[in-house]
């Protein structure tokens, strides 16, 4: 609503919990509760009259059930590049042909979305599967040839990011290799080929600090843009993003990491460089249209606070 609403913010990133990719329209799985991607695509047609919707997908998993969501309405576009092998979660979004999508002749269908071969009811939907460690060369290969011209014919009102953190290399489920850093580059891309207001949600990824590190370049790169700056302009490495990659702790949701001196270095750097960087971008004011939602940031107090400190491990 603060993009497509008369506060006409250039983007917003809403981070929340659960995710919601993997739910389809008529079941919850995979940690996801109900679509937040898929409601925001119908909300912004109901309210706004925005007939086509993207969804560009960077999660390490498959969208399965915004796939669901959107495979049969040709007003609806959805792209994904994901892990695939090793009967990685949830199974779906093979290429075309994989033998795993087909039985004695038939194709298979799982977690509400085919297993191989989706490109939906007027090719709108595009998925790129990776094998584990394809790093960012591979994944700047499917985006280039692949998921960004695709989305730039399909030419949308409104683009939705998809934003799954789990495909960092700290991240202890995903496979793929990106560095933090590597999310500025995505969030561009994606503007430049769009061409349309842009919104993001968090879905996935399992490493508490990495997101913050990925969440950093994603903001810190939409703040950029709100200020006038071009998606194609060249960008050096964001200070904040890889001076904190550099102080990476490795903390992950369920490990036995000890919290010492340089975790709180970590949270400083995160609270004063990145909220820095985004609260530039979320006052630029002029013109109106240039403005970032980010209202916690613009109010935010003299001292930014810390992030949350994890828990005292039990001895």
């Amino acid at each position: 609503d603060a993009v497509l609403g008369q506060e006409n913010y250039h983007s917003a990133f809403a981070c929340v919990r659960p995710p919601g990719h993997h739910a389809t329209p008529s079941r919850a799985m995979g940690f996801c509760l109900y679509n937040n991607a898929g409601v925001a695509a119908l909300h912004a047609r109901a309210t706004y009259g925005i007939q086509r919707v993207a969804v560009v997908d960077v999660d390490v998993h498959h969208g399965n059930g915004t796939e669901a969501f959107f495979r049969d309405d040709a007003d609806l576009f959805y792209a994904s590049f994901h892990q695939s092998g090793d009967d990685f979660y949830p199974g779906t979004g093979l290429a075309k042909g994989a033998k795993q999508g087909f039985s004695r002749g038939r194709e298979l269908s799982v977690n509400g979305a085919k297993v191989a071969g989706e490109t939906g009811i007027n090719n709108n939907v595009v998925n790129c599967p990776l094998g584990r460690g394809a790093g960012l060369r591979a994944i700047r290969r499917v985006m280039e040839e692949k998921i960004l011209p695709a989305l730039s014919a399909f030419a949308p009102g409104l683009v939705i990011i998809s934003l799954g953190f789990d495909a960092l290399a700290k991240d202890p489920i995903g496979g793929l290799n990106l560095d933090p850093h590597d999310y500025a580059y995505l969030t561009r891309s994606i503007q430049d080929a769009a061409q349309c207001k842009l919104i993001s949600v968090l879905e996935g990824g399992y490493d508490v600090r990495e997101i913050a590190r990925g969440a950093v370049a994603h903001v810190s790169e939409l703040a950029r843009l709100a200020k006038g700056a071009k998606p194609s302009d060249d960008l050096r490495r964001l200070r904040g993003a890889s001076v904190i990659s550099e102080l990476s702790s490795g903390e992950s949701w369920g490990s036995e990491q000890s919290y010492g001196d340089e975790d709180d270095d970590v949270n400083t750097l995160v609270a004063n460089m990145s909220l820095d960087s985004v609260a530039d971008g979320a006052m630029a004011r002029s013109p109106t249209a240039n403005r970032m939602s980010m209202d916690s940031v613009a109010e935010r107090p003299a001292t930014p606070p810390l992030l949350p400190q994890p828990p005292p491990r039990r001895s």
